[in-house]
């Protein structure tokens, strides 16, 4: 069968052993360099300098969770107001085609979650729809975002977004 590379070269598991245990004698000593005088107090400093590093990027990343977490809301919101426009008169329970107040306040009760109002505008026949017998509807939502966590220069962004999709008449 196969052997052990260092057994085939005359070298036992002892002589590994006895390599590492003298590498090891090599590294300085670990234990004396915590017990050095003046080592608690550098730490502290290093831990001082690094504390206010770490809260800026911790806000930073909660502000733009929260905005990413706004332009999927928004989307989903202005998608789900176009099908409802679209497709509401398809629906059970809704025999006749939504107004455009009620597609508004379907995508304002999907967006309840945001701390801001969005500004929602739905329209239908805008852009008009080439073949006859069809009707585009519009939902165009503009929120604009502010951070969750104020003050640290995370800009005020917006989040726009338009659906158009088709009905048939």
């Amino acid at each position: 069968g196969r052997t052990n590379t260092r057994q085939h070269r005359g070298e036992t598991m002892s002589d590994e052993i006895a390599y590492k245990a003298a590498l090891w004698g090599r590294l300085p000593n670990l234990r004396s360099a915590v017990n050095r005088p003046g080592s608690q107090g550098q730490a502290l400093v290093e831990f001082a300098l690094t504390v206010p590093v770490l809260i800026l990027l911790v806000a930073f990343a909660v502000n733009f969770g929260g905005w990413l977490y706004a332009w999927i809301e928004v989307a989903s919101a202005a998608r789900a107001g176009a099908n409802y426009a679209a497709l509401g008169s398809a629906s059970f329970g809704s025999p006749s085609t939504p107004s455009n107040g009620e597609v508004r306040r379907l995508v304002r009760a999907d967006l309840s979650s945001l701390p801001n109002r969005p500004r929602v505008s739905v329209s239908s026949d805008n852009p008009p729809d080439p073949e006859p017998g069809y009707r585009s509807v519009s939902v165009e939502i503009s929120y604009s975002y502010t951070p969750l966590i104020p003050g640290l220069g995370f800009p005020t962004l917006s989040v726009d977004r338009q659906t158009v999709m088709r009905a048939i008449q």
